[in-house]
């Protein structure tokens, strides 16, 4: 269902986080859901974050508790009682 949307999630590494953006459409609305950080290298990297997006439909999450790798970020969320899900690869480096 993610396909149907506007645009792509977008994640950026910047200053020392993690920049999630959902697609406009989810802007001003409730979201839930949930990342999981995949590491198919060393499961003990794997990272699990609540989804909590601002009134832009963006998220910041610290890199503090991430290890450089290699991840796939797999997104599930629902936005007015509709399910997405998404993935996309993602390097974090430090």
């Amino acid at each position: 269902l993610a396909n149907a949307l506007s645009t792509k999630v977008e994640i950026k590494q910047q200053d020392g986080f993690l920049l999630v953006q959902l697609p406009q459409e989810m802007a001003g609305a409730a979201v839930t859901g949930n990342l999981l950080f995949y590491c198919a290298a060393d499961a003990a990297k794997d990272r699990q974050v609540q989804l909590q997006t601002n009134i832009t439909a963006q998220q910041q999450i610290s890199l503090h508790n991430f290890l450089p790798g290699n991840y796939i970020v797999k997104i599930q969320w629902t936005h007015h009682n509709r399910q997405y899900y998404t993935e996309q690869p993602l390097i974090i480096h430090q």
